[in-house]
């Protein structure tokens, strides 16, 4: 599961970034708000991407293979749904607005909580899935991301046939608000 490793290294190198930068005043500068919103766009993606590939292939597999797999899967979602709510709010909030900051922190200790939860679910996996599943889910963890969303949908049903078939019409359209989009969008 070296594929979810490294995403997490790449969240967790996000949030260490956001960490280091100036809070949003009424004395932050144009150039630190803009690394801001594209730092926090940039962990918004990484974080929509990685929950929507978990859901489309690991979640099923974790299900099916452990007694427990849904009711870890659930809480995991719950998580995750928490985060993308967030990500949500802080998208709607005005450039300077210092409610943006509480949020961030949220965001922030969201994405942390939600690794740390997986990376006790990796040690699990490794130890109780034959390494062939392993691979499959790694492959597939890894190759098909251009298939799912990059932006929270927090209404989308988390089950995995909405993922199949909602995942890439979504994806799709995420990808195009982004390539039209003529700055950051968020704080």
């Amino acid at each position: 599961m070296t594929v979810l490793s490294r995403q997490h290294d790449e969240l967790l190198r996000l949030v260490r970034e956001v960490e280091s930068l100036p809070r949003i005043s009424l004395d932050a500068t144009g150039p630190d708000l803009r690394r801001l919103q594209g730092l926090m766009n940039e962990l918004r993606r990484c974080f929509v991407v990685h929950e929507r590939m978990k859901e489309r292939y690991l979640w099923p597999v974790l299900r099916r293979e452990w007694p427990d797999g849904d009711v870890i899967s659930r809480a995991a979602r719950g998580g995750k749904r928490h985060v993308e709510e967030r990500f949500v709010k802080f998208r709607w909030l005005s450039e300077r607005d210092p409610d943006a900051n509480q949020v961030i922190d949220r965001i922030l200790a969201g994405v942390e909580g939600h690794i740390g939860l997986e990376s006790h679910l990796l040690g699990r996996m490794s130890r109780s899935l034959p390494s062939q599943v392993l691979e499959e889910i790694g492959a597939k963890l890894a190759g098909r991301q251009f298939l799912v969303p990059t932006r929270p949908h927090p209404d989308m049903p988390a089950s995995p046939l909405a993922a199949a078939v909602a995942g890439p019409v979504l994806g799709l359209l995420d990808r195009a608000t982004e390539a039209f989009a003529f700055g950051p969008s968020g704080v």
